[in-house]
């Protein structure tokens, strides 16, 4: 019996040994517990943007507790293939999980150090900057959010969280056809109406702030340019889209943007502002500056020549 039980221990001895040493730890027993939030991104429609492995840097994971407080902020992420990760650790409780990727390098936060137990999340805001013009100079390439309400971390079990982003940015592209050669500077302008924004992606200001773009020609003398726009919302009808003459100081076409791209609905095409972010649109000028709106390739609007001061 004796002889046995030695045996017993010595086959139990090298199974442990072997499981210090080798790479793949799958058959040994667990050590404690693991926490890995998951960061993926949706299956988009035809004329959304693509969404390239440079897109989804600088993630930033925030943590707040039941009760709304800052807790702490991770940034590590891992990429296994097309598997982007953060392995954290924490107490068990209820947590509130915030994702911003690409924000930091592009905005203003509205606290300079977030203080764990003080800070919370209703009071964190962040605007993109902008000049005295309000107008917003720099928009950076890519801008992601996510959350993850009441992520419930227990004493023993491993967790696995996933965290689906969703662009916050809009690309407009624009051209005109059968606009007369002026040779003029032209600009594309949208208007809207929104500045700090809460770390819960909502809205929190009505400022006015303009994106503005300068129009480049094509080999037809035809205007084209593209602009990057943040939240376009279906509940917030704010954003004006304005074709400007400014050596002349003249309109030649403005209208509610959303309202445009709403109107794709009346030919039964899917609007859905959480998955499309990019929307192509040509301005068609007749021969007394009347404009036909096409976007996406369907016509959804003819409007009479506005051509103002």
């Amino acid at each position: 019996m004796k002889i046995r039980y030695l045996i017993i221990f010595l086959l139990s001895a090298v199974i442990m040994a072997s499981c210090s040493i080798k790479d793949d730890l799958s058959d040994c027993p667990k050590s404690g517990r693991y926490i890995r939030v998951h960061f993926t991104v949706g299956e988009s429609y035809t004329y959304s943007k693509a969404i390239a492995d440079e897109d989804l840097n600088d993630i930033n994971l925030y943590i707040f507790d039941e009760s709304g407080y800052f807790v702490a902020i991770e940034d590590a992420v891992q990429i296994d293939e097309d598997d982007y990760y953060m392995d954290i650790d924490l107490e068990p409780g209820l947590y509130t999980f915030i994702v911003w990727a690409n924000i930091i390098d592009c905005s203003i936060l509205s606290h300079e150090e977030l203080i764990p137990g003080e800070t919370t999340l209703n009071e964190l805001l962040f605007e993109i900057e902008s000049d005295d013009d309000n107008v917003l100079p720099d928009i950076p390439s890519s801008l992601y959010y996510g959350f993850y309400e009441l992520a419930e971390i227990t004493e023993v079990d491993d967790h696995d969280f996933y965290i689906d982003l969703t662009s916050q940015l809009y690309t407009i592209n624009l051209w005109t056809r059968g606009l007369e050669n002026f040779n003029d500077d032209f600009r594309y302008i949208i208007t809207d109406k929104h500045g700090k924004i809460g770390f819960n992606n909502t809205v929190e200001s009505d400022d006015d702030i303009y994106y503005v773009s300068t129009c480049e020609r094509d080999s037809d003398g035809q205007l084209f340019c593209t602009l990057k726009i943040l939240h376009l919302q279906e509940n917030r009808q704010n954003a004006y889209l304005t074709l400007m003459n400014v050596d002349r100081s003249e309109i030649f076409f403005s209208a509610n943007l959303v309202e445009l791209i709403l109107s794709l609905r009346d030919y039964g095409v899917t609007v859905d502002f959480n998955r499309i972010y990019e929307y192509n649109i040509v301005l068609v000028f007749g021969a007394d500056m009347e404009v036909t709106v096409y976007i996406n390739g369907w016509k959804v609007r003819e409007q009479e020549g506005n051509i103002s001061v």
